[in-house]
């Protein structure tokens, strides 16, 4: 399910197409956030952002509190299928946070950086294609909150400095790209993704203590 924000990004897919990919796709689809005056401003204030191609958290204060609520209700009814699934298309969104491709605007990094007449038709988005180790052995996972409302500010947390840790790592890995030291370029970006891992560990381990306390 990490892939079905890729896999069910094109909204006007039938509904037979979906169910080929699952049988209750609708569950674990990212919903639009209510037509609110506050959903309304946030997407307003994110719009700049994501016309750059980058993923602001605060644009997924609602899909937090969909996915991490879900999954919740699911351990509580005896459901771990589903809330693994909620928790694996949730991961997808923590991955796209925290990849420095999206983090950082590739616009500014092009500004900062002189492309060598070879790399003219590189795509920075290709960076995400580095697949870098990722490896978190020893972590011990966080409880982000001890309620729904204050675990979903605590994820709203850990991917602001998600984001930043991400962003911070665009340039030199391209300059490295550039340098012709991929080795290098792949330990840079293996910071960004052992961070999302983390992030990731946090969210299942805040879901399953939320779901084992009182409701």
């Amino acid at each position: 399910s990490s892939w079905y924000p890729d896999m069910f990004a094109d909204r006007s897919l039938s509904a037979a197409a979906k169910r080929k990919i699952d049988p209750e796709p609708d569950r674990f689809i990212e919903p639009e956030p209510p037509r609110t005056a506050l959903y309304r401003r946030l997407w307003q204030l994110t719009a700049e952002a994501v016309r750059e191609n980058t993923a602001p958290p605060l644009r997924y204060i609602y899909a937090t509190e969909y996915y991490l609520g879900n999954a919740v209700a699911s351990l509580r009814a005896g459901d771990p299928r589903s809330a693994i699934k909620f928790c694996g298309t949730f991961s997808h969104i923590i991955a796209d946070i925290g990849e420095p491709a999206h983090a950082a605007p590739p616009r500014w990094v092009d500004a900062l950086i002189r492309r060598p007449p070879r790399y003219q038709s590189f795509c920075l988005h290709s960076m995400e294609g580095l697949r870098a180790p990722v490896n978190i052995r020893g972590y011990r996972p966080r409880v982000l909150g001890a309620t729904l409302p204050r675990a979903v500010m605590g994820v709203y947390a850990r991917l602001e400095a998600l984001r930043a840790l991400g962003g911070y790592q665009a340039v030199p890995i391209v300059q490295a790209l550039y340098a012709g030291r991929r080795r290098e370029a792949r330990r840079l970006s293996s910071l960004a993704q052992n961070a999302s891992a983390r992030v990731t560990a946090d969210f299942l381990h805040t879901a399953f203590r939320l779901a084992r306390s009182t409701p």
